[in-house]
């Protein structure tokens, strides 16, 4: 019994030492760099002047600008360092130890790499709009994270890029095309359509939704 536990210890110490190892590997490519900083700084411009503008509404500038810019820049820009070419992403599995470990290190790494956005929006939504708004933005981009890991696993760096930009992008720019379909021609959309449409322009759907467009 007791080398049972000894070995599930051992089993144990040697999955946090490999997790703990592809953090360190993966942070130091995914912490915020100047960069970041900079990208942070006009993004936050753009909400804010969204928020300001005498010709459009302020709730559907920030939940516009919120979907179709901040968001997809900010995934694609932290998400980039995980594309990487078959020969490297076998280099990493080979130094970390295996391939869950790998995994959830760059989940956990892109997922941390976004807290100073997280922590910038909370200010700026406290102080100049809706919390409703900021948690739809930090759900829009823990599934935005799932896709960028889902494309990581493309064993070339141009075709996770298209996946990524395929997702962020364009689904979201789709949605839309048919949540305004259907509000102009005054269609009630189903709760089925309304969930899919939620997973892809939760923004949008919930400015909708308010309109009693999406129920």
């Amino acid at each position: 019994m007791g080398r049972y536990l000894d070995s599930d210890a051992q089993e144990s110490g040697g999955y946090i030492t490999k997790l703990s190892n592809s953090l360190r590997w993966y942070f130091k490519e995914s912490f915020p760099h100047p960069q970041t900083e900079i990208l942070l700084i006009i993004l936050i411009s753009i909400q804010y002047l969204s928020i300001n503008d005498r010709f459009v509404d302020p709730a559907s500038g920030i939940y516009l600008v919120s979907q179709f810019l901040v968001i997809p820049s900010v995934v694609l820009f932290n998400g980039l360092v995980y594309f990487k070419d078959e020969e490297i992403t076998t280099f990493e599995i080979t130094l970390i130890g295996n391939w869950k470990s790998v995994a959830e290190g760059r989940f956990l790494s892109l997922l941390l790499s976004f807290l100073p956005f997280v922590l910038v929006e909370l200010v700026f939504f406290h102080f100049f709009s809706s919390f409703i708004v900021f948690l739809l933005i930090v759900m829009s981009i823990v599934m935005n994270s799932a896709v960028v890991m889902l494309a990581s696993l493309v064993p070339n760096k141009s075709g996770a890029l298209m996946v990524t930009l395929a997702t962020v992008f364009l689904l979201p720019l789709s949605s839309f095309v048919v949540l305004q379909s259907y509000s102009s021609l005054s269609i009630t959309i189903s709760p089925a359509m309304s969930a899919v449409l939620y997973l892809f322009s939760p923004l949008l759907t919930d400015s909708l939704y308010n309109s009693q467009v999406v129920i």
